[in-house]
């Protein structure tokens, strides 16, 4: 049945032999099912926790302020004197504010993914 959506009503229940008022028989049904597979949509695959990490990263401000941070803590730990922890304060925020954004981020497509799976 090629195109059944172009086919009128009445078409549809004579191709079937269905009854409007009853539905199908179970037989009809189990056949279907038998040949077709049941009627319901294939579940998507979820998301492992390290993906959607690492999708948190992927964002190209991100990659900017973990450059920077790198970067920082490169220019800290060759730093001329002494080598205080106050050098490496500036890295260690940028990367806790990376951090901190990637946890709100997996929190929020958890939040999304349920709230979507719900309806």
């Amino acid at each position: 049945m090629e195109d059944a959506h172009t086919y009128s009503y009445e078409d549809v229940l004579t191709q079937f032999a269905v009854e409007p008022d009853v539905g199908l028989a179970e037989g009809q049904v189990k056949n279907s099912q038998a040949k077709y597979g049941p009627n319901e949509l294939p579940a998507e695959e979820g998301k492992s926790l390290f993906q959607l990490v690492i999708e948190q990263f992927d964002d190209l401000l991100v990659k900017i302020l973990l450059l920077a941070a790198i970067i920082s803590f490169v220019l800290a730990w060759f730093e001329e004197g002494e080598k205080t922890i106050t050098a490496f304060v500036e890295p260690f925020v940028i990367l806790l504010i990376l951090i901190a954004n990637a946890i709100v981020g997996v929190w929020q497509s958890n939040q999304l993914i349920s709230l979507t799976s719900e309806s």
